[in-house]
């Protein structure tokens, strides 16, 4: 019975099984009518997430909502080392339970009165914890039951830690890939022979286009030109390869040419520390980034107008100042006086709230990620 529920338990703590096999398997070994495996604040009672076993969700809802500020055991249960098993009249007597409110407006209606369970971790006021809840005529749990309840805890103790660890590993895993996303720059990550393991969204577009960058047959980046593809596929392999060395922490750049036009793409290469996952048989070694000089990173007009509330010629000038142009060219390009410009400059720091005109590059270019975003998320609708 210990080999089944341990299966089901690590099964559950590394995504391969599901926690609600576990409980229910675990209350059918200790003939606990009712279970539920929850999260809870000892410092205020606030209910986290939750899971039942038999026992219908509005029940232990009403516990949520009020009943779990006036839960008995909870007077001794923040003493439990993590991982403990208990039995309910370890934590309080029988007799003084049966006096409370707690049960008889919550526990006594339900059919409840022996319970059993335990911390099983706790992360600063919160805990996770987990409860079996059986009738009064069905009798206090057994001897065996109990000794199961203790083996079973420190393994609940590990699984549930396992399962935390992992979920903050994917939490940020997903942040780092949309972060990816964010870039105005096409962006892949490689092994240490070139074979891609990631593109983000303007990767994928740059690729299809084949125009420079390629991928191979054996999924590796190259460039149209052989001679260029050899200085990639060799800047790539001393990246990978000293990406350990304090020294070689640092991005190395070539140029990328393409047929369709005479200017070419920017490659950068970063070395990415691979010792944390080298267990893995290709772990990513090296972060290639793309720039296209001919794709603007700095935000349309359209885009500065529902922004910041421009006017069209607000946001044009916006836009040649971003791009560098002084004042004097700003004017001679949009063909209005120079005192104009100046005059549109004042609503344009008043409107996106910059202090002169660097401000206003600033503001402009850390906005343009959001920018870009949101124009991505327009186009695939």
């Amino acid at each position: 019975m210990l080999n089944k529920l341990l299966l089901s338990l690590y099964a559950a703590a590394d995504g391969s099984g599901e926690w609600s096999q576990f409980l229910s398997e675990w209350a059918e070994a200790t003939e606990g009518e009712n279970a539920v495996f929850f999260t809870q604040n000892f410092d205020d009672d606030t209910v986290g997430t939750f899971l039942t076993h038999q026992m219908d969700p509005a029940i232990f809802e009403a516990y949520s909502d009020y009943y779990a500020g006036i839960n008995v055991f909870m007077k001794n249960e923040d003493k439990l080392p993590s991982g403990t098993a208990v039995v309910g009249q370890h934590l309080y007597p029988d007799d003084k339970l049966v006096k409370s409110e707690f049960y008889n407006d919550w526990m006594r209606p339900n059919d409840m009165f022996h319970t059993m369970g335990g911390v099983i971790l706790r992360d600063g006021s919160w805990c996770s914890k987990i409860s079996l809840l059986r009738s009064k005529l069905a009798g206090c749990y057994t001897d065996y039951q109990f000794e199961l309840a203790c083996e079973i805890m420190p393994h609940m103790y590990r699984a549930v830690k396992t399962f935390n660890t992992l979920g903050s590993v994917g939490a940020l895993h997903n942040a780092s890939l949309e972060i990816l996303e964010l870039l105005p720059l096409a962006a892949l990550a490689v092994d240490h022979s070139g074979r891609v393991i990631f593109t983000n969204g303007r990767a994928d577009k740059l690729l299809s286009r084949a125009d420079g960058l390629r991928i191979d047959a054996d999924s590796r980046i190259c460039a149209l030109n052989v001679a260029e593809s050899d200085a990639l596929n060799n800047l790539i392999g001393i990246t990978a390869e000293f990406q350990n060395m304090i020294s070689l922490r640092k991005s190395n750049t070539l140029s990328i040419s393409r047929s369709t036009s005479p200017v070419s793409y920017e490659v950068q290469v970063s070395p990415l520390r691979a010792d944390e996952y080298k267990w893995l048989p290709n772990p990513p070694r090296a972060l290639i980034l793309v720039s296209d000089p001919l794709e603007s990173s700095s935000p349309t007009d359209h885009q500065l107008v529902d922004a910041y509330g421009l006017t069209p010629t607000e946001a044009k000038v916006v836009e040649l100042i971003v791009n560098g142009l002084a004042v004097k060219q700003v004017a001679t390009k949009l063909g209005i006086a120079e005192l104009t410009v100046r005059q549109h400059l004042k609503g344009i720091f008043r409107k996106t709230g910059a202090v002169g005109q660097t401000d206003l590059v600033r503001k402009v270019l850390v906005s343009t990620l959001i920018f870009n975003r949101k124009e991505d998320g327009e186009s695939s609708l």
